[in-house]
């Protein structure tokens, strides 16, 4: 992303004022990130919402994009510049209670499908902090049609294996972002198999499997993507295929 000085005073902000002569060349979700990241790490939420709220549906952004294109990849951005040094961890926190905020602003503004007929239940698994992920995915999830229940950050097995008892979701998804939850996430699915067999479809999602793909192949997780739209909708394809196998039978 590049670095720009946008307006801070929201009185003077519009869809237009994100677009200056040195941007020309970037796309409408390219400039609509960079005015988000701005805001986000100035710590400015009133022009961040209107960067969500306003000006990303203007420049033609669909809530999808605005979700993964800019909230997420802002999220990315600002975690390899903590990583480098580049930016506080006060900044870092700053940045993510503003893009908590705009997910919440978000959810309004979600298009919903029909019913799906499947419900999902998401969760970290034990330990696991990092929240945004699989809260996007939630929201994804229900403007698919999901019945979704979204548990949060760092749930224990036996919690989660409650709650799966509880609402007999048709799919689990389990988060992990850090690599060493890699254990948590093994434990927590071989509980689930355990108590459930193969009644329950496991989803796996997070930076963490970037680096660990074998492991997905080792616990034959078969629903997995880079993104929340893809696990979305291969979840969904994988789920109709079991719905029909059991009409056949």
């Amino acid at each position: 992303m590049m670095a720009h000085d946008y307006p801070t005073d929201p009185a003077n902000f519009t869809s237009s004022s994100m677009v200056s002569s040195n941007d020309c060349d970037f796309s409408p979700l390219e400039r609509v990130a960079q005015a988000y990241m701005d805001a986000a790490l100035r710590g400015d939420r009133t022009v961040a919402l209107k960067v969500i709220g306003e000006a990303g549906p203007a420049a033609g952004l669909s809530v999808g994009q605005i979700y993964l294109g800019v909230i997420q990849a802002t999220q990315y951005e600002i975690g390899k510049l903590w990583v480098e040094g580049k930016v506080s961890v006060a900044q870092e926190h700053l940045a993510t209670g503003i893009s908590q905020l705009a997910i919440a602003h978000l959810y309004s503004m979600m298009p919903r499908n029909e019913s799906s007929g499947f419900s999902v239940l998401i969760t970290c698994v034990p330990g696991e902090t990092h929240d945004m992920g699989p809260r996007i995915l939630a929201d994804f999830f229900e403007m698919s049609g999901f019945d979704v229940r979204y548990l949060g950050a760092d749930v224990p097995v036996k919690e989660i294996v409650d709650a799966v008892s509880r609402w007999t979701p048709d799919l689990v998804a389990l988060s992990a972002t850090m690599t060493y939850n890699l254990p948590s996430f093994r434990a927590t699915v071989d509980a689930l198999r355990q108590s459930f067999g193969d009644e329950v479809l496991i989803a796996a999602g997070g930076q963490a499997f970037d680096l660990t793909p074998e492991l997905l192949d080792e616990l034959n997780i078969e629903v997995r993507a880079s993104d929340a739209r893809q696990l979305v909708e291969i979840s969904r394809q994988v789920l109709n295929r079991r719905r029909d196998a059991e009409v056949r039978d």
